[in-house]
């Protein structure tokens, strides 16, 4: 004998689940009730009034560019903002420092090609200069730029893009 069972959805699916299920289905039909999809977390490109160059020199065919930021709050904004100056400066071996304080010391040190007025401002450098980028040759006879985190090149955080091979980079 066959009997009849009497199956509703409510029985089948809990309440809050139909729920889900039902605007799920009605959102796939009428895209403008669908919610609009999250646009991805991403640092702000920063501005150029977010840096100012500080002085540059070159040296043997590089320059040298010190530029003033403001002290990132994290590696991400810190890797964003020296894009932003790579791409204004692509030819550049970047120093980005917040505070100004000793930068003209610095560069006439570094011009001077002297290391021993440099010895005294290290505990400054460590301090103050919040990264810096180099030109790397890379075992295949490539040249990239990289970013350091600091004032040393211990901490790589970024490989900045060759810019129509400024700065004597080669991809």
């Amino acid at each position: 004998m066959f009997v009849p069972i009497n199956w509703s959805l409510s029985m089948i699916f809990p309440r809050p689940l139909f729920v889900a299920l039902a605007l799920a289905l009605v959102s796939t039909h009428f895209p403008a009730l669908a919610a609009a999809p999250a646009p991805p977390v991403t640092a702000p490109a920063p501005a150029r009034a977010d840096w100012r160059v500080l002085g540059e020199f070159e040296s043997r065919g590089l320059r040298y560019l010190y530029v003033l930021v403001p002290k990132p709050e994290n590696r991400a904004q810190l890797v964003a903002l020296a894009e932003a100056i790579h791409q204004a400066e692509p030819d550049a071996w970047l120093w980005l420092s917040d505070s100004d304080e000793k930068i003209a010391e610095i560069i006439a040190a570094n011009q001077a090609g002297d290391t021993a007025k440099l010895l005294p401002l290290q505990p400054w450098l460590q301090q103050h200069i919040v990264a810096n980028s180099v030109l790397l040759l890379n075992p295949d006879r490539s040249r990239s730029w990289v970013l350091y985190e600091g004032a040393t090149r211990e901490t790589q955080i970024a490989t900045l893009p060759c810019l129509d091979g400024k700065g004597r980079c080669k991809p």
